[in-house]
C-alpha cells in the first residue's frame, strides 16, 4: 500500500480494518506514506506558508486529503488489527532527480546531491517517507 492513504478521503482505520481481512492471519501489508510532520513541511509552516497542497479540483486526481505521523500510523493499525512489526522513515528517492511539479522539471544536481547527504542524518521524525511493516495479528 505505497502512496496510497494519504489520498483516502475514508477514515483510516475503516479502510484498515477492510485490508486486515485480505490479509491471511499472520500476514504481512507494507504501508508506506509522506510524513505529515518531516522537516521540509516544518520549514514551511514557519514562514507561514501552507506545507499541505490543496485538494484539487479534478475529481479523478484529488491529491492528498490527509498526510500522517509514524506514530498516527502505528496507532490506527494496531487499532485495525495489525501489529507494527517495522517502522522505518527516510527520503526514498534521489533528490537530485525527484521532482513531482511537472514534466519539466530539470535535475538538481547539487541541491540534491546536498539533500541526500543531509536527509539520512536527520532525525526520524523530520524525515519525509514512512514505511511501516504490519502483521496481520
Amino acid at each position: 500500500m505505497a502512496e496510497v492513504i494519504e489520498h483516502l478521503h475514508t477514515a483510516p482505520e475503516l479502510v484498515l480494518a477492510f485490508i486486515r481481512t485480505l490479509v491471511a492471519d499472520g500476514g504481512l501489508l507494507v504501508l508506506q506514506t509522506p510524513n505529515a510532520a518531516s522537516l521540509p513541511k516544518r520549514i514551511k509552516l514557519a514562514l507561514g506558508r501552507n506545507p499541505y497542497e490543496r485538494i484539487r479540483a479534478d475529481a479523478s486526481n484529488p491529491g492528498h486529503f490527509r498526510e500522517y505521523t509514524a506514530s498516527e500510523l502505528c496507532r490506527l493499525a494496531e487499532s485495525s488489527g495489525f501489529r507494527t512489526e517495522r517502522c522505518r522513515s527516510g527520503y526514498y528517492f534521489d533528490a537530485r532527480y525527484a521532482r513531482h511539479r511537472g514534466p519539466a522539471d530539470r535535475p538538481q544536481p547539487v541541491i540534491g546531491t546536498l539533500k541526500n547527504s543531509v536527509y539520512p542524518l536527520l532525525p526520524p521524525t523530520l524525515r519525509e517517507g514512512i514505511t511501516l511493516v504490519l502483521r496481520r495479528a
